[in-house]
């Protein structure tokens, strides 16, 4: 496991009982012990972020750089208790994802955990992700119930359908797909109207009329869309379009009693939450001029965990990319796509 100090200062620690308070400096923190010198991505965690959290993420490492399985990791928070107080980021790779169904000889990309019901029944939980396993290559969602894997009923067969994630406020289950054609991306979504019969893997299996299936069209762009994650009113997802940054930027969206809002690029941020007292650098790093893949974006769950000053109580946001990250910290990236951390500004 490699730890490194995450450079929160000032820190003020009451004891670590009941709460570590935190005033973060810099944002944007290199996941070294699960990063490798392959391709590391697709990282999802628990609904709720704590000191300790056990996360699911796609990578290559297993073949060496030829095709991508589901692997398993650990995130966590420490806090020190020298005169020099720090808190430190311990990050590691566990190894393959054991389930049965899961690793194929194929790919497998995106991985997620969702509880089959709204009572988040974690004992039941259904396991989503992508993969190409199938003859013609494309991809398709695939979900493990507990008992066997299973084709998302909603599959265009002819067409890529990757990164799935089910919001259960309003019944929706999103991903995006190429099928318009073109091979460009787009965020769909699909509404679940028999949420109050079906559980949710009973849902995802049963055939559905297509045209059930609509483009999320205030999200999307003339360019690619794709990795939606949902977190309350909150929608983030990553998009080569024009006005960005280089490459694949990370973008957001802010549901109202609307609907979604027009997206934002995630730099500007700084703009809207605390910009006198913002530290600039700290979302200059976020999208850069290379690719920023599939952000997801949790809340602290951790009683003992909270976060104040210029970063947000709650939130916490993962995403993949392959940048050069050549700040001057103990690690830097090992090649290919890395993991990265980051705490979102006061506000958001």
């Amino acid at each position: 496991m490699r730890k490194y100090a995450i450079f929160l200062i000032p820190l003020i620690l009451m004891s670590c009982y009941p709460t570590v308070t935190i005033t973060m400096k810099h944002g944007v923190f290199h996941l070294s012990g699960i990063s490798s010198e392959y391709d590391d991505y697709n990282m999802a965690a628990p609904p709720t972020f704590s000191f300790g959290s056990n996360v699911i993420f796609s990578t290559n490492r297993g073949s060496a750089g030829d095709n991508f399985d589901v692997w398993t990791g650990n995130i966590s928070f420490e806090c020190g208790y020298s005169s020099n107080d720090s808190i430190s980021v311990n990050s590691d790779a566990g190894g393959p994802y054991l389930h049965k169904a899961c690793n194929s000889d194929a790919n497998e990309f995106g991985p997620i955990v969702f509880p089959a019901n709204r009572k988040q029944d974690v004992t039941t939980d259904v396991y989503l992700f992508a993969s190409d396993r199938e003859a013609n290559g494309k991809l398709n969602i695939y979900f493990y119930d507990g008992l066997e894997l299973k084709l998302f009923g909603g599959n265009d067969l002819n067409a890529d359908d990757a990164y799935p994630v089910y919001d259960y406020e309003t019944n929706i289950l999103y991903f995006c797909s190429n099928r318009a054609g073109n091979n460009v991306y787009n965020i769909y979504y699909y509404e679940n109207t028999n949420a109050s019969k079906l559980d949710f893997k009973t849902w995802l299996s049963e055939p559905i009329d297509e045209g059930n299936i609509k483009k999320l069209d205030i999200v999307n762009s003339s360019g690619n869309d794709k990795f939606p994650y949902i977190h309350g009113n909150y929608m983030v997802f990553s998009s080569d379009r024009e006005g960005g940054y280089g490459g694949y930027d990370i973008y957001y969206s802010i549901k109202t009693a609307t609907g979604w809002g027009t997206p934002d690029n995630i730099n500007n941020v700084i703009k809207t939450h605390e910009p006198d007292k913002f530290d600039r650098t700290y979302f200059e790093k976020m999208n850069t001029e290379s690719d920023e893949y599939r952000p997801t974006l949790y809340e602290s769950g951790d009683k003992f965990m909270s976060f104040t000053g210029n970063v947000s109580k709650n939130k916490i946001l993962i995403f993949s990319s392959n940048r050069e990250f050549l700040r001057n910290l103990p690690s830097v990236s090992k090649g290919g796509v890395d993991l990265f951390l980051s705490v979102m500004p006061e506000g958001f």
